[in-house]
């Protein structure tokens, strides 16, 4: 089952790592196929150690799955109601923080993602708390943000104002440039994101955000960190090559005399 899934299911993935607590992960799939059998999901996963929302595909349109580590996270609603997203609202379980995650998979129609932009604003400040938005938006930003196709400045517009409207934080991403990239590698784009609300980056504002090597799907896995590795101070390095400077002799004395000065602001380490 596992060698051909990937012939059914395609998508975008976003994992969370939360100190003490765990990976979460939550990913959209443009699914073709209408199949919600619990044992054929759980073998995407993995293991059984999971739960999992799903909106059934409908025609030409995929369907949308979230799965994730139910041990980590636990699920209390799910809200389908809606064309191009799905959301859960639950608990992170080690922490006790309440969350509202919401995978999106927007239309390309522009009227029908004003429509989804409506939606999950009304969505996100009804609820007034921690929010997490991710998945295909089928949208950029900014001009930047394509490469070989045509940059739609009012489908820009609309979701830079859904964004700002909705408070969410769009934040830098690492790794990769662009997120989805044709098989013949001439069209990029940066359409899929994972935005947070205010009340995310105020409990973690050192989260980070990292574009995997895409592998199976068009798309790129997301991973979103909620914090920076810190590996202490940076080791002491010296090139020989300094040597071959003419005024390397005289900007080391004078470095090394104003390290020793007793009225310098030099750090303690050096002393």
């Amino acid at each position: 089952m596992k060698n051909n899934w990937h012939s059914t299911f395609k998508g975008t993935l976003g994992a969370y790592h939360i100190k003490k607590v765990g990976t979460i992960v939550f990913s959209k799939v443009e699914s073709k196929s209408d199949r919600d059998d619990h044992n054929f999901i759980r073998s995407l996963w993995g293991h059984t150690t999971c739960d999992f929302a799903i909106i059934k595909s409908s025609g030409l349109s995929g369907g949308i799955m979230a799965i994730w580590d139910d041990s980590m996270f636990r699920k209390h609603q799910v809200l389908d109601g809606e064309d191009g997203f799905i959301a859960i609202y639950g608990e992170w379980i080690k922490i006790g923080v309440k969350c509202l995650m919401i995978v999106v998979y927007a239309p390309q129609d522009i009227n029908h993602k004003r429509s989804l932009w409506n939606s999950l604003t009304h969505l996100i400040l009804n609820f007034h708390a921690t929010s997490i938005v991710l998945g295909d938006f089928n949208e950029v930003r900014f001009e930047s943000e394509r490469l070989g196709s045509i940059f739609c400045k009012c489908g820009a517009k609309i979701f830079n104002e859904f964004i700002s409207n909705s408070g969410l934080v769009d934040l830098p991403m690492g790794g990769r440039k662009f997120t989805r990239m044709n098989k013949f590698g001439t069209k990029l784009s940066k359409i899929d994101r994972i935005l947070l609300s205010h009340h995310f980056v105020s409990k973690w504002p050192n989260a980070q955000l990292m574009a995997l090597p895409k592998n199976l799907s068009d798309h790129c896995p997301i991973v979103l960190k909620t914090h920076s590795s810190d590996y202490g101070p940076i080791p002491f390095k010296f090139f020989n090559s300094w040597l071959l400077c003419g005024d390397f002799p005289s900007i080391l004395s004078h470095s090394w005399q104003k390290t020793n000065n007793p009225n310098s602001s030099a750090h303690p380490a050096v002393d």
